[in-house]
């Protein structure tokens, strides 16, 4: 999904992944939504990376054993090292974006709702995490991608939704 600031795409996600109701009509879902709105939301800053990936799985529903199967995941992917048992206060930007990803895309979403997921992060993080993701359009049912670069939906996306603001 692509369009201008103020189109509609971070709301109609939010819609989209039960957070608002919409203001017309029903919308009725028979999968498991994961929405991520920007890396980062719902950590806890005076825990560790570690700590918030059980916290982040209890969010979702996930159990202690299975967040401790996918540590060694979670962790590869994200490349936080030694960051990983330190404070998520004293992460960057871009630490936050790649453990965010990591953890989002670990939790084996049915539908994942990915809002301006490569706005954050270097070059390296932009190139794993695409191809992760595609890997993950292959596992769910759906990925929705919101994103302000076309190249990246060009890339991705089966289908593009252009939103327009009014």
């Amino acid at each position: 999904m692509v369009g201008k600031n103020g189109s509609g795409k971070t709301t109609l996600c939010r819609v989209l992944s039960g957070i608002l109701e919409p203001d017309e009509g029903v919308l009725n879902s028979r999968y498991g939504v994961m929405p991520v709105f920007g890396f980062g939301v719902g950590f806890h800053p005076e825990l560790t990376g570690v700590q918030n990936a059980y916290l982040y799985g209890a969010y979702f529903g996930r159990g202690k054993q299975f967040i401790e199967e996918a540590l060694s995941k979670i962790s590869d992917f994200a490349q936080l090292d030694h960051f990983f048992e330190q404070p998520i206060r004293t992460y960057s930007t871009g630490m936050k974006a790649r453990l965010g990803f990591a953890l989002a895309i670990a939790m084996e979403p049915e539908v994942l709702i990915l809002d301006e997921a490569f706005a954050a992060g270097d070059s390296a993080f932009r190139k794993r995490s695409e191809s992760l993701l595609s890997d993950a359009m292959q596992l769910c049912k759906g990925v929705i991608l919101v994103s302000h670069s076309e190249r990246i939906i060009e890339k991705l996306a089966t289908r593009k939704l252009q939103l327009s603001a009014i």
